[in-house]
């Protein structure tokens, strides 16, 4: 009878859990155009994001089909970076805030920036923290850059899942060995 209770508190447990938040997963990638405020990347101190558009996605953003129109803020401090961000980018309900911006390499013809921050989709209880890099590239005067962005998994869902999982197989070796 007390497996048949530590079962049953833990299934409502994970329950109550899954019917509270929804984290988001998964991830997207997007390209555009941009233009520095000058024609060097390692004298710009902004750029300005032109049409950007989603090249793949998946987990909850899987939504978004190849094409997709993603609004970024513009225009965006580099040389140095500042950060906090809101809504470094959004496409439909999603958005990233970008907590810490850093830039990982720099020449005149490319800028590399990475960052971290939080992906929302409006519910504060979905929220979860990511990841984004972006890669800004210039050559004869044409102006492109692509980025990825993607959650970051969650370490209390991560220990849900191994702790139902231990509970799980300690039930079961209980039963045969008795």
């Amino acid at each position: 009878m007390k497996i048949k209770n530590t079962l049953a508190i833990a299934v409502l447990v994970g329950l109550g859990l899954s019917a509270q938040a929804n984290p988001i997963t998964g991830g997207i990638s997007f390209a555009g155009n941009y233009t520095p405020n000058n024609n060097d990347l390692t004298a710009a101190t902004s750029i300005a994001f032109g049409s950007t558009f989603v090249t793949s996605a998946n987990g909850n953003f899987a939504i978004f089909a190849p094409g997709s129109t993603v609004t970024m803020a513009t225009p965006l401090a580099i040389n140095p970076t500042l950060a906090p961000v809101l809504s470094l980018w959004s496409i439909g309900i999603f958005s990233f805030d970008a907590t810490s911006l850093t830039q990982s390499a720099q020449t005149a013809t490319t800028l590399t920036l990475t960052g971290t921050g939080v992906i929302k989709d409006g519910n504060p209880a979905d929220q979860v923290a990511g990841q984004w890099i972006a890669t800004f590239n210039t050559l004869n005067g044409t102006y492109s850059w692509s980025a990825s962005a993607g959650s970051v998994p969650d370490a209390s869902s991560t220990l849900l899942l191994l702790g139902s999982a231990l509970t799980g197989i300690s039930i079961i070796r209980r039963k045969l060995v008795s």
